[in-house]
């Protein structure tokens, strides 16, 4: 496929994207309460956007590390920040499939292994269920439910689910060499995947102390067994909305997570704007991570 197809179809995500985007900020911001937007809290709803975006950054990092350890040469920083930062809009299209669709347009536009990206793609889903798994584990442990046993059960299932797949790509990778020759598919060994799951795990962590944020903001503060208990909700209502398909973004997915997760804490009106508030603030995120690689981009190629 040469590179003007490419170029196309990625004049066609992206704009699909950004008209998608624009709709969800105009169909949520009216079910906002107007007398809750104080000068108290706008501060800190433009601070925790501007850390949703870190936290997307760190995300794009654990996605070019994949693609740097299975030899990419053309991996570079300034490269991976632009594919993935026009493919990362591309989630909130109806499907789902249109943000790895975007990175293998954009980076096929670039030379880029198609191979690679795919492979990268592969393993930064496995890595952030794996890593969203045992998030959910320790600090649902920490928030001193009657569920710790549990938990503590789940997160041995969950590493040794992790290791079979590893093993099994692996072995997958020595039995078929020519399907592996003919798309450049590269073996992962263990120690490729740490660092990119510290950024997934900087990612979590993020999330969580948004949603704190916000939570505090809205209806009251927060003990530490609480806040453990939010962080944990907030990892579990992002990996439902990520696993399920044809929900972009996790939209209605994530939503409904939350007010099931949080509304025994709080009232239900209070509930509705917190999740409103949660979700305009991880839009206007992906929006501003958006625009930074737009400026990379532009910076590094006049």
């Amino acid at each position: 496929m040469n590179q003007k197809v490419f170029r196309c179809l990625g004049f066609v995500i992206i704009s699909c994207s950004i008209i998608f985007v624009t709709y969800r900020v105009w169909d949520i911001f009216p079910e906002i309460e107007i007398q809750v937007i104080q000068p108290n809290i706008l501060p800190n709803l433009f601070l925790i956007t501007i850390l949703y975006t870190i936290a997307v950054f760190c995300v794009s990092l654990g996605w070019q590390k994949f693609l740097v350890n299975q030899g990419e040469p053309l991996a570079t920083f300034s490269l991976c920040q632009k594919i993935y930062s026009r493919s990362v809009i591309a989630k909130y299209v109806p499907l789902g499939i249109l943000e790895y669709a975007g990175r293998h347009v954009i980076a096929g536009e670039h030379g880029i292994s198609q191979g690679h990206v795919a492979s990268a793609n592969l393993w930064e889903i496995l890595s952030q269920v794996f890593v969203a798994c045992i998030f959910i584990s320790v600090f649902w442990f920490l928030s001193g439910t009657e569920l710790q046993i549990i938990s503590s059960a789940f997160l041995f299932t969950v590493f040794l689910g992790f290791f079979v797949v590893l093993i099994s790509f692996n072995k997958f990778v020595n039995l078929i060499p020519w399907l592996v020759n003919r798309f450049n598919i590269s073996r992962l060994k263990l120690k490729f995947v740490i660092v990119p799951m510290i950024f997934y795990t900087v990612f979590f962590f993020i999330l969580g102390v948004i949603l704190v944020v916000v939570v505090s903001n809205v209806s009251q503060q927060l003990n530490l067994h609480e806040t453990a208990y939010i962080f944990a909700i907030s990892a579990i209502a992002w990996l439902f909305g990520y696993i399920t398909p044809g929900a972009p973004a996790g939209l209605g997915i994530r939503e409904a997570t939350l007010l099931l997760g949080i509304g025994e804490m709080v009232s239900e009106p209070n509930a509705l704007l917190i999740i409103g508030l949660f979700r305009i603030v991880t839009v206007l995120g992906d929006l501003l991570y958006f625009t930074f690689g737009c400026f990379l981009s532009h910076h590094k190629n006049p």
